[in-house]
């Protein structure tokens, strides 16, 4: 009786130890300070927009096409007279072949909607931008792309 309250107590301080060692690691990993995945991957957005302006010109318009509910994150479209810049990337109007899109979703994960860019272009033909969980966002920002580049 005694060896099961102690083998019941050992266990416990185990358990106990094991979540404090866990704790403490992600304490040390974030520096003290709560750490956005983007801020250590991505610059903000208004930094990654002056940045395109200042390789490609004024946009004429930009669209985040991220909801604020995406468990994912992408950068702001901007949109020029003759071409389209995606991450970092220049596409001109006329490599765009097609925009549509889908919804990532399996049986086993809930995924955003994406907007599928197809394009001319033989480094990279398929461009797809997360747009979030919202079906009329993923519409009004695919049709406002068709406009603008079809």
């Amino acid at each position: 009786m005694i060896i099961s309250y102690i083998s019941i107590i050992v266990i416990a301080l185990v358990v106990i130890a094991l979540i404090l060692c866990i704790i403490s690691m992600k304490s040390k990993k974030r520096g003290g300070e709560p750490v956005s995945p983007m801020a250590t991957v991505y610059e903000t957005d208004d930094e990654y927009i002056q940045k395109m302006t200042a390789l490609y010109g004024e946009p004429k318009n930009v669209i985040t096409s991220t909801s604020l509910t995406s468990p994912t994150r992408s950068r702001p479209l901007l949109f020029y007279p003759d071409e389209l810049v995606i991450d970092g990337t220049k596409i001109p109007k006329a490599s765009v072949k097609d925009i549509t899109f889908n919804n990532s979703a399996n049986p086993y994960m809930v995924n955003d909607y994406q907007i599928v860019l197809t394009t001319t272009l033989p480094e990279q033909e398929l461009f797809h931008i997360t747009v979030g969980n919202d079906l009329d966002r993923a519409k009004d920002i695919m049709q406002f792309m068709r406009n603008s580049l079809l």
